[in-house]
């Protein structure tokens, strides 16, 4: 009787956050703080899972190839199989380094390398680690905490805009960038299109319209 409502209307432009990036300078002289946001929001943006499952990447189940770096995923996704646990994968963006997901997470393993507690292999080796002292591993909040910050940094009001509008600006500006909707569907793990369309795909607000009226 009550069906969910899609809770924006429209969305942000990706290019305001990534020239914000890009504007911190060379990734390998980023304080801790920076270095660490900057790696959460290149990885939200390149591969639109939740930040409950961005928070939980663990290091033992970390892959490096030549195309980029796969992490799977510690527990099922809705349309996976229990089983076999899905792979998030984070793309290398040669094109430029100070926005490479990959050259990012390179940079935060050497300034965290002393930093991590030391785990027995059969312990989880979360990726993401506090900023601050005691260096603990994040929580979901925390990763959102992050990914805002980044957003109102950037320009972006995040009194309307939250960590989860990461996953549709993203998935929005890869289908306007002629993305086929079946990768998105498949990177985002939505089953059916109905969802990307209600949910996530939001146009941006442009002023096309007045602009052309009033000029």
């Amino acid at each position: 009787m009550r069906p969910p409502k899609p809770r924006y209307t429209h969305t942000w432009d990706v290019h305001l956050v990534t020239k914000y990036l890009s504007s911190l300078g060379k990734t390998k002289l980023l304080p801790l703080k920076l270095l660490s946001i900057k790696l959460a929001m290149l990885f939200a943006l390149s591969c639109p899972e939740c930040a409950s499952s961005l928070a939980k990447l663990d290091l033992r189940h970390c892959r490096v190839a030549p195309e980029g770096v796969f992490f799977t995923l510690v527990s099922p996704r809705k349309r996976g199989s229990p089983d076999q646990l899905p792979q998030a994968f984070f793309a290398s963006f040669p094109h430029n380094e100070r926005l490479c997901p990959v050259d990012t997470l390179r940079h935060y393993l050497k300034a965290t390398r002393n930093l991590r507690p030391v785990f027995p292999a059969s312990k989880p080796d979360p990726l993401f680690v506090s900023y601050i002292k005691l260096h603990n591993p994040i929580t979901t909040p925390t990763l959102s905490r992050w990914l805002r910050m980044v957003l109102k940094n950037a320009g972006i009001n995040t009194d309307i805009f939250k960590a989860h509008s990461v996953r549709g600006a993203s998935t929005t500006a890869a289908v306007n960038s002629n993305v086929p909707l079946d990768d998105v569907m498949k990177m985002a793990d939505w089953s059916r299109v109905s969802t990307f369309q209600k949910f996530y795909y939001k146009p941006f607000l442009k002023a096309n319209y007045a602009h052309s009226v009033l000029k």
